[in-house]
Order: structure tokens, then sequence, then C-alpha cells
């Protein structure tokens, strides 16, 4: 777990986004540029993802967001998308496409894969 002093400074610097895609080895290099204890945390996850995945090269983000900003309940054309929540409120998702009215909730530092459009025929998407 990355030390909530850490989150809290990198929140005062809100809103910013920090993108990296590539190989993994690519990926932990360019995690210099944000403190080591986080930067960690995230390659550990986008490993964990990419063996899950069977894949070797993965897309990275960390966006500190300051308004709501996914508010409405959707799906992404992708595959499938890691998604974690290091401060605030967390993600809702809507767990069972038949009633997509009944949001779930996914807390601050839960992980949840979530398939999207891309994921193929037969499987339903996560909103």
């Amino acid at each position: 777990m990355v030390p909530a002093h850490i989150i809290q400074a990198l929140l005062a610097e809100a809103p910013f986004t920090w993108l990296a895609e590539g190989p993994l080895d690519e990926i932990a290099a360019s995690l210099a540029t944000i403190p080591s204890e986080l930067g960690t945390d995230i390659c550990e996850l986008a490993a964990d993802f990419a063996a899950t995945m069977s894949v070797t090269s993965v897309r990275v983000k960390l966006k500190a967001v300051t308004t709501n900003a996914c508010c409405k309940v959707h799906s992404d054309f992708t595959d499938v998308r890691l998604i974690s929540t290091y401060a605030g409120p967390g993600t809702d998702y809507v767990a069972d496409p038949h009633e997509p009215d009944r949001l779930s909730h996914m807390r601050a530092g839960w992980i949840g894969l979530f398939k999207g459009r891309a994921y193929g025929d037969g499987h339903p998407v996560c909103l």
C-alpha cells in the first residue's frame, strides 16, 4: 500500500494525467518521475495485469481527478482494463448488465478488471 502522505502530496498537484505505454521494463523506467513507493505499486499492478492477460506490453494511466470525470455509466472500447483508485470515493460499476440502475462500489485500494466492448462476442461488458 502506498503511504497516504505520498498520495496527498500528489493530489496537491491535481489535476494531472501521467501516461506510459510499452513493455514492462519501459513502464518501470518511465516511473522514475513519480514517488518510488507509488511507482513500485504501479509496476506490480502492471506486471500482474500483463501476466493475467498474457501480454508483454501495457498502457498505464495515473490521473488525479478533481471532478466527477466519469459520471455516466458506460463501457469502454477496450478489451480489459485494470482500475484501482488510490484516494477518494473509488469507482462505481454495474455488476449485472441486466440491472443497469443498480450500482456496485469499489473502494479506494481495491483492484478491478473491467471487460470492455473489444473483449469479444458473447461476453457482457462491465459498465
